[in-house]
């Protein structure tokens, strides 16, 4: 069979046009392809991005009456914390089982923040230092349980049980905190009051404020700064008997 040369031209301009058509489309594939990849993997950046901002975001905060937390030094409010009902390893084991109630609630480092009730107000702090590093600085190689074995020095029986407890966290990789307590005042009704509240933070602890109250602990007011926002804590303990009229009254 013979074609003609005006057939034949046709023929191959038809072939080409074909062909540079089906080139276009595979490069349009190409492209389509290429876009949608790097959509994907800008929204998979932007995903990633941001479960990594809503995880800096999230943190664990802990409400703990630790029940009658007092120190070693023997001058208590309460008798059964003198030193014939209170030894060094009474004070030794209801630190560590604290420690050890945190650890099931946070095993990585701790809770970021924990407001504790019922720690002792120290009756012989006058002249006692609140910056519990200094205080802690002479044990950094010691752990409580070596500082609270018989005998027990006098500097260790005067420091005041957050410090305690702040060591013995720092003992078990917990932390590390900023620590604010509350500021301690005998009840004016006359009632036995015998602790305060204490905050303990991973976070920067921006101010505190103690707030008194008739018949009960102050109410400790802290303000913790998370990346650039603040968050406010108010750490409360009502006295209990919770059927007394008057002491309702307090809470109310």
């Amino acid at each position: 069979m013979q074609f003609s040369e005006k057939h034949n031209c046709e023929l191959s301009e038809s072939f080409f046009h074909n062909a540079c058509a089906a080139r276009q489309r595979k490069a349009w594939m190409r492209l389509t392809y290429c876009f949608f990849m790097v959509l994907w993997s800008l929204s998979l950046s932007v995903v990633k991005q941001s479960l990594a901002q809503d995880a800096q975001q999230q943190f664990t905060v802990v409400v703990y009456n630790v029940n009658n937390l007092f120190d070693g030094d023997g001058v208590a409010l309460f008798d059964d914390y003198k030193p014939d009902k209170y030894p060094p390893k009474h004070l030794l084991k209801k630190v560590e089982n604290i420690v050890r109630v945190l650890a099931q609630v946070e095993p990585d480092g701790g809770p970021h923040i924990v407001l504790f009730q019922e720690i002792e107000a120290d009756q012989t702090s006058e002249g006692t230092s609140k910056n519990y590093d200094r205080l802690l600085t002479p044990y950094q190689d010691m752990t409580l349980a070596q500082m609270l074995a018989e005998p027990v020095s006098d500097p260790v029986r005067d420091l005041p049980a957050e410090a305690l407890l702040l060591k013995a966290l720092s003992d078990a990789g917990m932390g590390p905190y900023h620590v604010a307590a509350g500021q301690y005042r005998p009840d004016p009704t006359g009632r036995t009051v015998a602790h305060i509240n204490v905050t303990f933070s991973k976070f920067p602890i921006v101010s505190s404020n103690t707030h008194q109250t008739s018949g009960a602990r102050g109410i400790l007011e802290v303000v913790h700064r998370i990346a650039d926002q603040s968050l406010t804590t108010l750490n409360n303990h009502w006295k209990s008997e919770a059927g007394n009229p008057e002491a309702e009254k307090v809470r109310v």
